[in-house]
């Protein structure tokens, strides 16, 4: 049977692989007493620190126990967790946190996470959906290649934006069923920005093998942790953004790239190649009008 001993040791080894408390310091401690700052740890409280204390117990000279606050020092950038224990009437007891290095933890250990996901999800979907960045999504489109765009807002734009993608799709060698299929994404996604964000923006590309039509919005983005389930559980449905559509859209497009950290923004492509249908080898297109930047799996 485990020991008490045994549990102790088995925290203790946990919590000294903690990235938090590997990065957590205790910068600061003083009294507050009579409207009178006084450290008591061995560095001085910064001037930024001290005044907003003054200015707290100006306003508030009666701060409950327990009472927090969090404050950012304009010039050093630095990020400070402020926590009032109080002793009596007269006298509080303040301790003060330097968060700074424990945010660049945990921007580091999210952007090794979000790396596995796009690695895990790249590879489950044999190279169809690929997950970047906010200020990577640029690489992926060509503004040579603007055809057309629009923005979107009610619900009736979705009919515009079928519309607007049919037309696009005009002249293209392509299989009915796979202009189709262009249109039914696109509607899918306009759709659920529409409900689930409230506006967005559409924009049509057409290079010389493919036909890539983009739909972003400024809305809250999608947790990376869901991603699995959307790519990997027919059905599942998130209402930020993206609903079950998603799974329409990895059966139907030929690519889906998508970066969901600065609101949602969703590359659709769908290439020109030779189907059963149509024979056609590529779209034709001026020479040089492509998608060449992009690094596709």
């Amino acid at each position: 049977m485990k020991t008490v001993a045994d549990n102790i040791e088995k925290i203790r080894c946990y919590l000294d692989k903690s990235w938090v408390l590997g990065t957590l310091r205790m910068s600061y401690v003083c009294i507050c007493e009579n409207n009178q700052i006084r450290s008591i740890g061995k560095e001085a409280i910064p001037d930024p620190i001290s005044k907003y204390l003054n200015d707290c117990f100006l306003s508030d000279p009666e701060i409950d126990t327990g009472h927090k606050e969090i404050i950012v020092d304009v010039e050093t950038a630095r990020v400070f967790d402020i926590y009032f224990i109080r002793i009596n009437n007269s006298t509080c007891l303040v301790t003060v946190f330097d968060l700074t290095e424990v945010l660049k933890a945990e921007r580091v250990r999210e952007e090794r996470e979000t790396q596995i996901y796009r690695d895990v999800i790249r590879a489950v979907t044999q190279g169809k959906l690929l997950l970047t960045r906010s200020n990577e999504i640029g690489q992926y489109l060509d503004e040579t290649t603007f055809h057309s765009g629009m923005e979107i807002s009610r619900p009736h734009d979705v009919s515009k934006v079928r519309h607007l993608v049919r037309k696009a799709l005009e002249g293209l060698p392509m299989s009915r069923q796979r202009k189709d299929r262009m249109v039914l994404c696109v509607s899918e996604a306009a759709t659920n920005v529409i409900k689930h964000v409230g506006e967005g923006e559409v924009r049509i590309y057409i290079g010389s093998s493919s036909i890539r039509t983009v739909i972003s919005d400024n809305g809250p983005g999608i947790d990376v942790s869901r991603l699995p389930q959307l790519t990997l559980m027919k059905g599942f449905s998130t209402k930020i953004s993206l609903g079950c559509g998603f799974n329409i859209m990895l059966d139907f497009l030929d690519h889906l790239i998508m970066s969901t950290s600065k609101g949602t923004t969703l590359v659709m492509e769908m290439n020109c190649s030779a189907d059963d249908e149509t024979g056609y080898q590529e779209c034709q297109h001026s020479k040089g009008a492509g998608f060449a930047r992009a690094q596709l799996g």
